[in-house]
This record gives structure tokens, C-alpha cells and sequence, in this order.
């Protein structure tokens, strides 16, 4: 009795990882987006005239850059709503994780942490 009690139970574990996993935030993140503001602890920044972009590619990898010439570019994984990157441009990147606070076919939220402060990056889709 025991054993089968485990067995659901690890089932039931298994399953619940799983259909985190395909919840479709992945492929409501294929496609490029544009920035269009910032929120830092409260503070919206309008970012409509700055060349803030990301593209995330169906096969895994994604490409970023703004109009100060920065360039990332490398693999994305999601897990749940975090978004997972590794920038292989630069040798020697760790990976990065953001939560996505919003998630749809027109506009996405990124809350992310840059030296303990709160932001959240609104971004919108361009394609």
C-alpha cells in the first residue's frame, strides 16, 4: 500500500514539473520585442525613442541590443515564468534569469534586480 501511495505521489510530482514547463510562455515569447518603458522602484522611464531590442528565436536562442551599441546574443530556456539566458557573444557569461511578470501576444514585463534595485523592463511586441 505504501509503495503505491509513492508512486502516485512521485506521479503526481513528475506531472506538475511538466505542465510547468508547457505552460505557452515560450512560444508567446518567440518574436521580437521592443522596449517601451522602466519602472525602477516606481519611477517609469520612457523608453519609446531608445533602440532597446530583443528577439527570441524558435530553436533556443535569442539576440538583444540598445542604441548604446551593447550586442548579447546566445541560448534562452524557460522554466515556469522565468526566463533563463546565457550570452555567448562574451566568453566567461554566467546565466541570467528574469521573472515574467506579464506575459501575452502583445507585451511582455520583465522584473529583474540590477545591484538590489527593482526594475521591470515593459517591452512590445514588434512582429
Amino acid at each position: 500500500m505504501k509503495l503505491r501511495y509513492f508512486t502516485v505521489l512521485a506521479l503526481f510530482v513528475v506531472g506538475s514539473f511538466f505542465s510547468c514547463e508547457s505552460d505557452g510562455s515560450a512560444e508567446l515569447l518567440q518574436g521580437s520585442w521592443k522596449a517601451m518603458a522602466m519602472d525602477q522602484n516606481g519611477e517609469i522611464k520612457d523608453y519609446t525613442n531608445r533602440d532597446v531590442w530583443f528577439k527570441f528565436n524558435p530553436d533556443g536562442t535569442y539576440e538583444y541590443s540598445t542604441n548604446n551599441s551593447y550586442r548579447e546574443s546566445g541560448k534562452y530556456r524557460m522554466r515556469a515564468k522565468v526566463l533563463y539566458t546565457t550570452d555567448t557573444i562574451s566568453g566567461g557569461r554566467i546565466e541570467k534569469a528574469v521573472r515574467l511578470a506579464v506575459i501575452n501576444n502583445d507585451s511582455i514585463h520583465f522584473e529583474m534586480n540590477s545591484k538590489g534595485v527593482a526594475q521591470t523592463l515593459l517591452l512590445s511586441r514588434t512582429k
